[in-house]
């Protein structure tokens, strides 16, 4: 197995993180748009 950097251990834990925080805060808005643009019959915010 080759040798990690620290540095190369420190920016895939950031990439990591940043990853878990957009999948954490992006899935529901996902769904709810994926829901409202494709469901038949479409929802209306309005009413």
């Amino acid at each position: 197995m080759l040798p990690v950097s620290e540095e190369t251990k420190d920016k895939l834990r950031k990439a990591t993180d940043v990853a878990k925080t957009v999948v954490h805060w992006g899935f529901l808005p996902l769904v709810i748009y994926l829901g409202m643009t494709t469901g038949e019959p479409r929802p209306s915010l309005l009413t």
